[in-house]
Order: C-alpha cells, then sequence, then structure tokens
C-alpha cells in the first residue's frame, strides 16, 4: 500500500486514488493521495489530529483535534472550525459532512454552517454516480 511506517486511514477517491492519513515520525499526520506509485501531499493536519475523512472528490479533508472538528478545503484553503464533535464524514458528492455531538449528528456545509440537526446518529445512504 505505502512506505510509510503507520497508516492511520484509507480512502478511495472518485478520480482512482486512495487518500491516506499517516502519522510520520515526527508527530504530525499528513494527507496524501496515492495513484499508480506516485505520492503526493494532500494536507498537513498537525499532531494530534483524529478521525480524519477525505472528501469523495478529494477537495477537502476533515478532522478532529482535542474535541473540535475542523474542515480543509483542497488543495490551499485554510481550516475552518465546525466546533465540539466527533467522526466527521462527508457526504458521496463531498459537499456536506456529518458531525456527531453529544446525543446528536448535525449535517454541516463546508462553510461549518448547520444545515440540519438529527436527534440520533445519522449517516449518508452510498449512491451510485451521485459524485458528479
Amino acid at each position: 500500500l505505502t512506505d510509510d511506517q503507520l497508516v492511520y486511514a484509507a480512502q478511495p477517491l472518485a478520480d482512482g486514488s486512495l487518500a491516506v492519513a499517516v502519522h510520520q515520525p515526527s508527530g504530525t499526520l499528513v494527507v496524501r493521495s496515492l495513484l499508480d506509485g506516485s505520492r503526493k501531499l494532500m494536507a498537513n493536519l498537525g499532531t494530534d489530529a483524529v478521525h480524519v475523512a477525505t472528501s469523495p472528490t478529494g477537495t477537502a479533508v476533515a478532522w478532529v483535534h482535542s474535541g473540535e472538528a475542523f474542515v480543509q478545503p483542497l488543495p490551499a484553503g485554510s481550516p475552518v472550525r465546525l466546533g465540539t464533535g466527533m467522526r466527521p464524514r462527508f457526504a458521496p458528492d463531498g459537499r456536506s459532512l456529518l458531525v456527531d455531538r453529544a446525543n446528536q449528528t448535525v449535517l454541516l456545509d463546508l462553510a461549518g454552517r448547520t444545515m440540519a440537526t438529527f436527534s440520533s446518529q445519522a449517516a449518508f445512504a452510498p449512491c451510485g454516480g451521485c459524485e458528479s
């Protein structure tokens, strides 16, 4: 899969590449795309990043740091604080994400605005062809 020592997560991307979250020996966590043996840095999330998710389109990455969720547009956007939360996960089209908070799940756009709140855990249903 990769020459990295500790791969934390791996997700397929719409372009056929694989996004991998990798803990570096320095303690930082980076996200790379892998395709046909080549490795490309997508994001450097610093230290203590957990629950990393990459949008299926490869245009954003989300993570949690010290109980706060963040999303960052790629390739060179600035992180957006989403507030308290855990386990961010992207919609199949990559345009929104779900974040768990206490006993609810919040649907957010990529700017961090609340679109809906669910009183229990929620998830996205997979769909075919909705990424386009």
